[in-house]
């Protein structure tokens, strides 16, 4: 087998494997080399084997699997409306932050004063006033996150024994 042979079999199986009738470059290397040709004849074999296949589900089996297609959908639908209101929830609070930066900064400005902190103070609780709402977004975010596809499908569910 050479690297041609290699190319042709890789390139020519993806569209063998999508249905896809041979092209002029793979005809042409299949008359020339014997090995691809009987591997391509494998393949063809297998292929109409597995047409020939008539696998019937049972009714009960599809309509579970809908069923839980059906919950899964409603799931992810309530999390994408948990997820717009947090996303406006987090658009009102910096609304509501950039409207008061004035008198957070009065406010932090005071609280140093009267505390006889550094100067440095000041901008460190803007911040942190500024931070807290990415923070609760974070944690809240962080307290929701699952992976919507764990646990839709578990084989114990599917056996009929």
């Amino acid at each position: 087998m050479n690297p041609d042979c290699q190319r042709v079999r890789a390139q020519s199986l993806e569209r063998f494997v999508a249905g896809h009738p041979a092209d002029s470059a793979l005809a042409a290397h299949l008359a020339d080399c014997d090995a691809c040709r009987a591997e391509f004849e494998a393949w063809q074999q297998a292929a109409l084997t597995v047409r020939r296949w008539r696998v019937a589900t049972s009714p009960a089996l599809r309509e579970q699997t809908r069923l839980r297609l059906r919950q899964q959908s409603e799931k992810l639908r309530q999390r994408r409306q948990a997820y717009w209101f947090l996303a406006a929830a987090c658009a009102i609070s910096a609304a509501v932050n950039a409207a008061a930066f004035r008198w957070i900064w009065a406010a932090a400005g005071l609280l140093q004063a009267w505390l006889g902190w550094p100067a440095l103070s000041q901008p460190a609780m803007l911040a942190a006033w500024m931070a807290t709402p990415l923070v609760v977004v974070v944690l809240v975010l962080w307290l929701v996150q699952s992976n919507p596809v764990d646990g839709v499908f578990t084989l114990e569910e599917f056996r009929h024994d």
